[in-house]
């Protein structure tokens, strides 16, 4: 496998992709609050940023990101899942049900 051939892989800074990342929920949030999204999924960023959106999937954020960003463009959709789901297994966003 490629670990053991050519070891783990080096750390990267992710610092802009978060920024990316919290640019869009940001962005949809406000899209949430005045009635222009209908998903029924949420997103609960961790209090510690402040920002907590309603009714917005993991999914459109995703697409938003790789649509608008020459970053986002970047990496694949693959990359960003990969990113969305480390940052929930933090605990900094996790998505839920309506119910």
């Amino acid at each position: 496998c490629d670990i053991c051939i050519k070891g783990p892989p080096k750390c990267e800074n992710v610092w802009k992709e978060a920024e990316i990342l919290l640019r869009v929920l940001v962005e949809l949030q406000g899209n949430v609050k005045y009635g222009q999204s209908d998903n029924s999924k949420k997103i609960s960023k961790h209090h510690h940023f402040g920002i907590c959106p309603e009714m917005v999937s993991l999914k459109e954020v995703i697409e938003r990101v790789t649509e608008q960003f020459d970053e986002g463009r970047a990496k694949n959709s693959l990359w960003w899942r990969g990113f969305v789901r480390m940052l929930e297994d933090i605990g900094y966003i996790r998505e839920v049900d309506n119910d």
